[in-house]
């Protein structure tokens, strides 16, 4: 994980308020992670820069810190080792474990921040921009599959690869209309009978897919994004075609017998969405 920091307006406004220096990182011990205080240093791309050793230790001080679970606890200290947190305590209880002392002041420690749904891959995100904003870790949830990567001072990006789509129905309908099968570049993957789905999600398995990702939209959400033009064609009229229960209950028993069982998240929409997904036996809502 990366330890970040950078200098912000000061207010006084709220005890989370704007504070002058932002750090984010892992504080569960045995976690790993290195320490940079340069800015984009991380960028976009698939290939992590080498990174620089750590300091044998640091000791980082801080007005608060956020553990979470407790906040906020007032004046503490993080002793690192290497890559790893070893122990959290007053600045007191630490003080002769480390010379290399940081003192942060105005500042709150805090864990890395989990994104679990968003589309890095597919809408070309900056990696070094989700740091600065203290994201560590990224589900990429509809998009190019890809292996797991980063950790270790990096952005960890965990996909999901394309969306299991039923043929002509979402997302391909609306983001890329003239491409009704898609594949595993693209953001969805059109399947249309229950001997398809082994192979789908085999594949998506062994090509690096930490879960499966379906999609349950029938469409006509006032107000939802999926309802708004992305590009120079209409959004097709709904009810869209939706994946059937019986292809639904045969992702998931793929997806659980895997040797390495996968969870299924599904884009759900409607009334008709949440019914099939709760049907089909799906493991999250999204």
């Amino acid at each position: 994980m990366k330890l970040i920091w950078r200098k912000k307006m000061k207010s006084r406004k709220s005890r989370f308020g704007i504070p002058c220096l932002m750090i984010t990182m892992i504080l569960w011990q045995g976690i790993s992670f290195n320490t940079l205080a340069q800015e984009g240093e991380i960028e976009s791309g698939t290939v992590n820069p080498k990174l620089p050793k750590p300091p044998r230790c640091q000791l980082l001080t801080a007005n608060q810190l956020f553990d979470g679970v407790n906040f906020p606890q007032d004046n503490m200290a993080v002793l690192i080792e290497g890559n790893k947190v070893k122990r959290v305590g007053s600045p007191n209880q630490l003080r002769g474990l480390c010379r290399n002392r940081i003192d942060l002041g105005d500042a709150t420690i805090l864990p890395g921040f989990i994104e679990s749904h968003a589309h890095i891959s597919y809408q070309n995100i900056r990696k070094d921009k989700l740091l600065e904003h203290g994201i560590t870790t990224v589900q990429d949830t509809g998009g190019p599959l890809m292996k797991p990567e980063g950790g270790q001072g990096a952005l960890r990006l965990l996909s999901t690869g394309p969306i299991i789509q039923a043929s002509g129905g979402y997302p391909l309908n609306v983001f890329d209309p003239d491409d009704g099968i898609g594949g595993y570049d693209k953001i969805g993957i059109a399947v249309s009978s229950v001997d398809e789905v082994e192979g789908v999600v085999q594949n998506l398995a062994d090509g690096g897919a930490t879960a499966i990702k379906i999609s349950l939209e029938p469409g006509g959400e006032a107000g939802a994004p999926w309802m708004m033009s992305h590009g120079d064609h209409l959004i097709p009229d709904a009810p869209w075609p939706m994946l059937s229960e019986e292809i639904v209950q045969a992702i998931v028993a793929k997806a659980h017998g895997l040797d390495k069982p996968l969870r299924v998240i599904a884009h759900v929409g409607e009334q008709t969405g949440f019914d099939r997904a709760l049907a089909g036996g799906v493991d999250e809502l999204a």
